[in-house]
């Protein structure tokens, strides 16, 4: 920054100001905050300039509104905050009230004064009416010394901002765990749940039908499932499923061996399914103010190239920035020579050779340059990855080749003009994009089967500027959540998955990754959505960790779902709901029977004899054995085979009778185990019909 501006700084803000401002990346976002500041100022001259938070609180704000010396209380019209490694200025959360979003500016999305002042112009109207708020003594934050405390301050309420502190205000959403009997439907809510979540609005439109409407129910779960899969698609929705295998290295990040072309092996920091999501969900896409107010980037008729544009970690890092400031692509082979005239190959080679260098038939940087000047035509998209695993940046090829120069010793020479679309911080996985890792290759096409255009279509989709707390948000769904180690899957990121120690909120906590050093915080608009089938581990069983960051919904058996069929006279919720209360009473309710297992019959033409002893064959019967560890009698009871004929009981005792093998005497003192599964009972409606009967 400027001397004369570092000087006002100094004056202007406290010791918290100075450790806000310390936090920011780069001096490029230390004078856009400044630039914010003075265009606020010069608008409303008189407002209060103040701090919150502080080191106790593990983030810093700056409040602009009016707030007496010495008092407590304030009235907030705009605040400057870090989001995400950047600074944002955000509109009060009071004045946001009937807007889906709170409005912010970053860097990213109104660079210059003009754009600022645009901004603070869009929202004069809904600050008008409290136009009093922002007429105060025009104190600063050196003024006021420390930071006022976020406990009577956190930012909610009209319109002096109070939000109990810790609490998110939608923690009940956050963090969900959907849990019942096997076959309950856990899993196949998942899609209800996601959408109501991430598209309320359809949801709405599908209400559940009333009963048995199994033409309702088709249409309604194909609308929700394509809209699912659609979300899938384009990256908000993950799924992933616990098992006793999975790690810390599967779920977080962990080091991979990955080949490469030329036969190397390379060891890498690889993102689990969750830091790969919450990469995402960071807000981390930028988008080009230009890009926001056009039609959709057609992909049709380009070609799609990858490009690296130095190492991320390197000695030529500085090229990547230098490309995104400047509207620009790089290229570092060449020689450094210019090769503007060079319409192919040869005449490439024929440059290089004229200055002493002798490239062969298979010189790839005589390719590279002859792909990089002459190839890749006006119109084609590049993606700039970050390492084999990662991508960085989107962009468009805007003009033609030219050769410029840069300090003595750079090679980065050879340059195309670049319009560019997207840029990720931090990079996102080569799986939001691709079908497969990149190669190590500096330049190539990418052609169909490796990149997933759809997945391109989507990323390039026109959006609105990020816009902090209320972002966009993801969901990740974790099947059989209870199967796994669930302390070491998540490891220090239990903590992190608190509504109140997400990003943005006054107790947030940055943890350091153990394989990349890297500092992580879990952002407030991913929810985890959990599955938990209660006969593998009951909620008692259930990691105390786990527990206290998760809200609870039980997922029961609905017997009520199957009212409405009925098979050769057997009502199958009915039957359904006594085998239930037989298997609560001899065992307990985490292990009964779900409807799931008989919705096939609830199905058009789907209520015969046949498809019911499928069910009970292959599904009810083994459940059975698990659940009762081939403790035949008690099986016997909940079918009430006891109180039927012998041909239609599903479980018969087999061999001799006990008084003849042993005696009379011994009879009362030893208990049968000879049973044997009657095959012919699952192909008689008798045996159904059985189960029911309340006579011996």
């Amino acid at each position: 920054m400027a001397a004369r501006r570092l000087e006002l700084l100094k004056s202007y803000l406290n010791k918290d100001g100075e450790d806000l401002f310390a936090s920011f990346k780069s001096d490029a976002d230390r004078e856009w905050t400044w630039r914010v500041i003075e265009c606020i100022r010069e608008r409303y001259p008189d407002a209060d300039q103040w701090t919150t938070g502080g080191p106790n609180y593990q983030y810093t704000d700056l409040r602009f509104g009016r707030r007496k010396l010495g008092h407590s209380a304030w009235r907030v019209s705009f605040r400057i905050r870090l989001r995400a490694g950047r600074p944002a200025c955000e509109l009060a959360k009071w004045l946001c009230k009937g807007l889906a979003n709170r409005p912010a500016m970053s860097p990213v999305t109104h660079p210059d004064s003009t754009a600022m002042n645009r901004w603070l112009d869009e929202w004069v109207p809904r600050i008008a009416p409290y136009a009093s708020d922002l007429i105060g003594e025009g104190y600063r934050p050196s003024d006021y010394g420390t930071s006022a405390s976020p406990d009577i301050d956190p930012d909610e309420s009209d319109p002096i901002e109070r939000t109990p502190r810790g609490m998110h205000p939608d923690a009940r959403l956050m963090n969900t765990i959907l849990y019942g009997p096997p076959g309950t439907g856990k899993t196949y809510a998942t899609i209800d749940e996601t959408l109501r979540i991430l598209d309320p609005e359809l949801l709405a439109q599908y209400p559940e039908p009333v009963g048995n409407a199994a033409a309702d129910n088709l249409n309604r779960r194909s609308a929700l499932k394509t809209r699912f899969d659609e979300l899938a698609q384009a990256g908000r929705v993950r799924f992933v499923t616990f098992h006793q295998s999975f790690s810390y290295e599967d779920f977080v990040e962990g080091i991979r061996a990955v080949s490469h072309s030329n036969g190397q092996i390379s060891y890498q920091v690889v993102d689990g399914v969750f830091k790969a999501l919450c990469d995402r969900a960071r807000g981390a896409a930028a988008t080009n103010t230009s890009v926001e107010t056009e039609s959709p980037i057609k992909l049709s008729g380009r070609r799609i190239w990858k490009m690296s544009l130095g190492a991320a970690e390197g000695d030529d890092a500085y090229v990547y920035d230098d490309c995104i400031r400047q509207g620009m692509a790089l290229l570092g082979y060449g020689y450094a020579l210019d090769y503007t005239g060079c319409a192919s190959r040869a005449d490439v080679s024929a440059r290089m050779r004229e200055h002493g260098h002798q490239p062969d038939v298979n010189d790839y940087a005589a390719t590279a340059v002859n792909i990089f000047i002459n190839v890749m035509k006006t119109g084609d998209l590049l993606v700039v990855t970050d390492g084999n695993l990662k991508f960085r940046a989107l962009g468009e090829i805007t003009g033609p080749y030219r050769h410029i120069e840069r300090e003595e010793g750079d090679d980065y020479r050879q340059s195309r003009a670049v319009r560019w679309l997207r840029s990720y911080e931090p990079s996102l996985a080569f799986g939001e994009l691709m079908n497969n890792r990149f190669s190590q290759m500096t330049l190539y096409e990418l052609r169909d089967g490796s990149i997933d255009m759809t997945k391109l279509d989507a990323l390039l989709a026109p959006a609105p500027p990020p816009t902090g707390v209320d972002a966009t948000p993801y969901v990740l769904i974790i099947d059989e959540i209870n199967r796994g180690n669930v302390s070491r899957i998540f490891g220090e990121l239990i903590t992190l998955i608190e509504p109140s120690k997400r990003a943005g909120n006054p107790e947030a906590l940055t943890v350091t990754l153990p394989y990349s050093q890297t500092p992580f915080t879990v952002p407030d608009n991913v929810h985890l959505l959990g599955t938990m089938n209660t006969a593998d581990r009951s909620l008692t069983g259930l990691d105390i960790a786990l527990r206290r960051r998760f809200t609870f919904r039980e997922m029961a058996p609905r017997p009520d779902f199957l009212d409405d069929v009925d098979v050769a006279g057997v009502n199958i919720g009915r039957m359904l709901a006594v085998m239930n209360e037989r298997i609560e009473l001899l065992l307990d309710r985490d292990h009964m029977l779900g409807h799931a297992y008989f919705m096939p019959l609830a199905a058009e033409g789907g209520n015969t004899l046949e498809t019911l002893a499928r069910i009970f064959r292959h599904q009810v019967f083994p459940l059975l054995q698990e659940y009762f560890f081939e403790d035949w009698e008690r099986i016997i009871w909940v079918l009430n085979d006891h109180r039927k004929a012998d041909e239609l009981r599903f479980i018969r005792q087999r061999g001799a009778p006990l008084a003849q093998l042993f005696g009379a005497e011994l009879v009362g003192m030893l208990r049968e185990k000879r049973w044997e599964v009657n095959t012919k009972a699952f192909d008689n409606v008798e045996s159904y019909v059985g189960i029911l009967s309340t006579e011996a």
